[in-house]
């Protein structure tokens, strides 16, 4: 009787480790895998630009990166690659109207390190050195809107054609028979975007946004042009020190995204080629008058100058060379058009 007793509480023992190693080791299991999207976000309502406001006196220190969960930028600009095939140039070169964005003296940024930037100045120099550099290094002929301070036409002068009447400024392109309008600006931002006060932004907002109209995005020849100025611009800003370093987005006939203040203002978004839409065609004045003229055009916004360190390379470095460089060798990749007498890009450490 005694080894019978035994034997169940044995056989109980047993059972009794059985089940609570079941609890302790359960069985594994295969966690799902999420895959993120690889969508952008997108708003397609268009919504008003800001005028540059001057920051408060009581700003926080000038912020020199991206948040600090952001990933920090690597040292090499991105490689330069276009997605649209490109022949060789054959025939009479074409014309270009470089349009410097505003006039002396627009969006002058003032209060904490200013650098005594502004927008109208330097688009001035920079539309002055590509110019040369179009014909000296690729024979392309190039007239300006406003080779001054001062844009007069038509009767109408300065902020006058600022605030209206944009279409007259592409004009000029039809008047001296140009086949693209290339419109060059800095960027801006909402205020306290991001957190930061409207003109001390970190370097990731920095991205360059080609706008391009309707007939430049259709046509694949001008789509290159502004696929390969995009990428080469952001290659100087990267390489300048004031932009992270992200792949350009390049435009693709048909596949043009819409801009929006998201994509704008984002810390980490890429620049790219975008389009926006108005109720009559293209939303931006300038666009919008080269199409009338049926002339493809872009609006280029090379950098952000709510972002301290451009100022400072504008102010105080070669950007306006750098960035015209890029401007004309991109615009003759694009069309695949070569140095003249053997000419190559120069080389910046």
């Amino acid at each position: 009787m005694k080894r019978i007793v035994a034997m169940i509480c044995v056989i109980l023992l047993l059972c009794g480790c059985t089940m609570h190693g079941a609890e302790k080791w359960p069985a594994p299991t295969v966690p799902a895998i999420s895959v993120p999207s690889t969508e952008l976000p997108l708003q397609t309502q268009p919504v008003a630009r800001p005028s540059t406001a001057a920051p408060s006196t009581d700003a926080p220190a000038l912020p020199t990166d991206a948040p600090p969960d952001a990933t920090p930028p690597e040292s090499t600009p991105p490689e330069l690659e276009t997605s649209l095939a490109v022949p060789a140039w054959t025939g009479e070169k074409p014309k270009i109207c470089i349009d410097p964005g505003h006039y002396g003296g627009a969006n002058q940024i003032t209060g904490e390190q200013s650098c005594g930037y502004s927008e109208g100045d330097f688009t001035l120099r920079v539309a002055l050195r590509l110019q040369e550099i179009l014909m000296e290094k690729y024979g392309i002929e190039a007239c300006l809107t406003r080779a001054t301070g001062t844009i007069s036409l038509h009767g109408y002068t300065n902020a006058e054609l600022d605030g209206g009447h944009l279409e007259l400024r592409p004009g000029v392109a039809a008047e001296q028979d140009c086949d693209f309008f290339f419109s060059i600006h800095t960027n801006a931002n909402l205020p306290d975007a991001n957190g930061y006060p409207q003109t001390l932004q970190p370097i990731g907002i920095t991205k360059t946004v080609v706008l391009a109209n309707l007939l430049c995005c259709e046509d694949p020849k001008w789509l290159a042009v502004a696929n390969e100025v995009g990428m080469r611009v952001s290659a100087v800003n990267v390489e300048m020190g004031f932009a992270e370093d992200r792949p350009f987005q390049c435009g693709v006939p048909g596949q043009i995204p819409e801009w929006s203040d998201a994509w704008n203002d984002s810390l980490t978004l890429p620049g790219a080629v975008l389009c926006r839409h108005g109720s009559s065609g293209d939303y931006y004045g300038v666009l919008r008058g080269a199409a009338s003229y049926g002339i493809p055009g872009v609006i280029v916004e090379h950098g952000f100058h709510t972002v301290a360190q451009m100022r400072s390379a504008a102010m105080n470095g070669d950007l306006a060379e750098r960035w015209a460089e890029a401007d004309a060798d991109g615009i003759a990749a694009g069309l695949g058009i070569q140095p003249i007498n053997g000419k190559e890009s120069n080389e910046h450490d």
